[in-house]
């Protein structure tokens, strides 16, 4: 997998029951996140494929922290994250 070199792909998991280990570890519960230098969105991209997916999920494009992409796809969307 590979991304341009102006922006930072990160890969997170929520952890809501604060488990220091996860019994389970399936790949929909894990988020793709982008950074660019003035905003940052959630992408496709899965560990699993062998091309990188950088489409970005609907509505999840934001000029401000990652938190809120999270929140406004729990509580708007859906949770697109799971769907992806």
């Amino acid at each position: 997998m590979a991304i341009s070199s102006d922006r930072v792909l990160v890969r997170i998991r929520e952890n809501l029951e604060f488990d220091l280990e996860f019994a389970e570890d399936q790949e929909k519960d894990w988020k793709s996140v982008v950074f660019w230098d003035n905003k940052c969105a959630c992408i496709k991209a899965k560990d699993s494929a062998e091309t990188l997916n950088d489409n970005l999920l609907d509505d999840t494009e934001v000029d401000s922290l990652v938190n809120q992409i999270i929140v406004l796809d729990t509580f708007q969307f859906g949770n697109s994250f799971k769907n992806s």
